[in-house]
């Protein structure tokens, strides 16, 4: 089989069936490092071949066509496009923290875009962060740049049809995007007159072509029915591919034209290098698209008339005869000889690539050669093409357009141990699985569990690992919330019955197999409207401390003490570690105040108000100063609490947090230093003022269930695709933790 015939094979079996590298190279006897760069490579060559014809540059005659077309298939006047933007699931970066994470839970890049009427892409911006809302996305965007500088080329204000006034060419979209004048967006508000009403549905009726082709991009392709599975960049390359072949499909079939000829006529593809060269697009993928040439020497692509098949086939090799019964579409591609070696282009495929036009994909037999067959065999894959790996040719074609299968229910058991190794204790603990999207099943038998969940900060003697015959397929994981500096034992983890035996790690490490933070801080839409001036005024406390634990591995009350003794920071510690109540100050440690105090009263909710109430600052110091660690002591103070958080951790807070939102302690040589910064900084109405308003324009999401997250991991991961930690205590143990550095008994440094 030719080189770039089985790239384009391996391609449409990637994105039809949304199968992984791993069984697609294991199909294919190819390894699967090799069919991801496959992938990739033929989504680059794609997208640098379509992207001139099938992204025309716009232009004031463009416009115009697009207006047109709207007004008559939507009733809309003056409208050139539909504007939203898409949520394409990939899987969590590496040390992305929340840059990926979106309103919707879970990891994603943007796809923002703007359709026509006929369904198809006029422009595209792939790449923004999944956390940013559709307006941020177009602000920050090249096409959003271009049209409020008003350098998008759009026709003159046009009279409205039956009338004497004018309305300028504009775009349609939702309330996230701003006004303006060359966006319509809806009315807000529910209780809206008539005329308003109406007119908010009609605008919803033009728009909605954008969640069309949304729509049939995503049923297409099934790639995006799961999280794609590679590098960031990799996945803008590949949704870029995948829209310039919705293009190109819908444009075939377009307008039909009779058979003029019995061969079906050559094309040439552009080279590589000649598309790189004009295609108008940036680093960070987005696009704008390229003129489409009105020049001679142009072909048309042929499609076949018979209208009851329900697959199109696309016949891009000049060397083979055009099926009988074929008609040609409208869609005009150059002829322009290259002179790029023939690996980097992807002419001469003598195979079809299938698709379905409403987007669904359908068994359908390869017909076999007759003389009284309707098509001409000749362009369908043969067993002899690949003679030389054996495969069923039929068999896999069958799989990669098969219809997706009834999804099957997962099922998990946990090994969460109590002290005496019980094991009806160790099984007993029930989680409400109902509640995941992803269909899973908890089961009491490990030998019958697709995933056995091993809880390890409670494994500590031999004796309560259970004993059993491992079935083979069965996953691993080793589940931990709590850093490992918390339990000073860790050699459980090198027992013959656990190392080299984990496949999964569920942590709050950004790293983990299966993330699961605390939570994640979502950007507000419309931040709350407050009287600064006034909470600021009504404060007279400098800090305040929630704590339950006195001592820790980061020393954290040691730390506090050196800012009250050698800072002079006035500070009200409540709980087990200080004399102050929700209820009032506690003057002694009477009997009474002791029942009265917080004895882990850090996450007390009825005392986050007296904080909004009294106190500039809180302080979120960490028990443990460990790579990634952040907890509830920090996302707490953004559920809507008018205070400044200051932290003190092991995470790089500077790359997981939003700046002007917090104080790091970090940032500062000695505790001191820290405090001096404090009360300054409650003296200036100006600058702490901001902070708080900067503060309001984020929430608290908490990150879900730890068991819904391995869920969705069971679902998204191939079957046969397998990893293991040889040395699971090193990844768990090493370089984690640190103890802290910055414990200095001195004055300030302005002293």
């Amino acid at each position: 089989m030719p080189m770039i015939s089985r790239r384009t094979l391996y391609l449409s079996r990637y994105m039809a069936s949304g199968a992984s590298f791993q069984s697609i190279g294991y199909s294919f006897r190819v390894a699967h490092n090799t069919v991801g760069k496959i992938v990739h490579e033929t989504c680059l060559a794609l997208w640098n071949i379509l992207s001139p014809l099938c992204f025309p540059q716009p232009s004031k005659t463009l416009w115009e066509m697009k207006s047109e077309r709207f007004a008559t298939l939507w009733n809309f006047p003056c409208c050139v496009g539909a504007l939203d933007g898409k949520h394409v699931r990939i899987q969590c970066p590496s040390h992305a923290g929340s840059l990926f994470f979106n309103y919707k839970h879970f990891h994603s890049i943007q796809l923002q875009a703007v359709v026509d009427a006929d369904l198809m892409f006029i422009v595209i911006d792939v790449g923004e962060y999944g956390r940013n809302s559709d307006g941020a996305a177009f602000k920050t965007s090249d096409f959003g740049k271009a049209l409020m500088n008003k350098e998008l080329d759009l026709p003159n204000p046009s009279l409205i049809p039956g009338t004497d006034e004018e309305m300028p060419y504009h775009f349609v979209a939702d309330e996230a995007y701003p006004l303006n004048l060359n966006i319509m967006r809806p009315f807000d508000g529910r209780n809206l007159n008539n005329t308003r009403r109406v007119f908010n549905q009609r605008l919803s009726r033009a728009r909605k072509v954008v969640e069309c082709a949304f729509g049939i991009l995503s049923r297409k392709w099934e790639i995006f029915q799961r999280p794609l599975r590679v590098q960031v960049d990799n996945a803008e390359t590949i949704v870029k591919a995948a829209c310039a072949l919705h293009n190109f499909v819908r444009a075939r079939d377009g307008e039909m034209r009779p058979e003029t000829s019995t061969e079906m006529d050559t094309m040439e593809a552009p080279s590589l290098r000649q598309s790189a060269a004009t295609s108008l697009h940036r680093p960070d993928s987005t696009v704008l698209p390229q003129r489409l040439s009105k020049e001679p020497g142009f072909i048309k692509l042929q499609r076949p008339s018979h209208q009851n098949h329900v697959e199109e086939k696309i016949f891009l090799d000049r060397s083979i005869p055009r099926p009988r019964h074929q008609t040609e579409s409208s869609l005009h591609l150059p002829i322009a000889k290259s002179t790029q070696s023939p690996s980097l282009q992807l002419d001469r495929m003598q195979q079809p690539i299938i698709l379905s036009n409403d987007g669904r994909k359908h068994v359908r037999e390869i017909p076999q050669s007759s003389v009284n067959t309707q098509w001409d065999t000749s362009p369908f894959l043969k067993k002899s093409d690949v003679a030389d790996i054996d495969l069923n040719v039929e068999a896999n074609w069958k799989t990669v357009l098969r219809k997706p299968s009834k999804e099957k229910v997962k099922k998990f058991a946990t090994v969460f141990p109590c002290v005496n190794g019980n094991s009806n204790c160790y099984l007993q603990t029930k989680f409400p699985v109902n509640s995941c999207s992803s269909k899973c099943k908890q089961v009491s038998n490990l030998t019958e569990a697709d995933v056995v969940v091993f809880y390890v900060f409670k494994i500590t003697r031999n004796e309560i690992v259970p004993n059993f015959h491992r079935p083979r397929g069965q996953r691993w994981v080793m589940h931990d919330t709590e850093p490992p500096c918390r339990k000073g034992n860790h050699s459980m983890l090198d027992l013959p019955r656990l190392k080299g035996q984990f496949n999964w790690t569920l942590s709050y490490r950004l790293d983990a197999d299966i993330p699961w933070l605390y939570g994640y801080l979502r950007v507000l839409e419309n931040p709350p409207r407050k009287d600064y001036n006034a909470i600021y005024w009504r404060k007279s406390v400098t800090a305040a401390w929630f704590v339950g634990h006195c001592s820790t591995g980061s020393q954290r009350d040691v730390y506090a003490k050196y800012m009250q003794v050698y800072g002079g920071l006035d500070l009200h510690i409540y709980g087990a570690c200080g004399n102050y109540t929700c209820q009032g100050e506690c003057k002694g440690k009477t009997s009474d105040c002791n029942n009265a105090r917080l004895k882990r009263g850090s996450d007390d909710e009825k005392c986050l108000p007296l904080l909004s109430e009294k106190y500039f600052f809180y302080l979120a110091f960490e028990n443990s100063l460990c790579n990634d660690y952040v907890t509830e002591k920090f996302f707490k103070i953004f559920k809507n609490v008018d205070t400044i958080p200051v932290i003190r951790g092991g995470a790089d807070h500077k790359r997981l947090f939003p700046p002007n939102t917090y104080v790091d302690a970090a940032d500062f040589a000695s505790p001191a230093d820290l405090a001096v910064y404090l009360k300054e900084l409650s003296r200036n109405m100006l600058r702490y003022t901001e902070m708080l308003r900067e503060k309001d324009k984020y929430r608290f999401e908490p990150s879900g269930k730890w068991f819904c997250r391995l869920c969705d991991k069971m679902h998204s991961e191939a079957s046969d695709q397998v990893q293991w930690y040889p040395d699971l205590r090193s990844w768990y143990v090493k370089d984690q933790c640190r103890k802290p550095t910055d414990l200095i008994a001195r004055n300030p440094s302005s002293w």
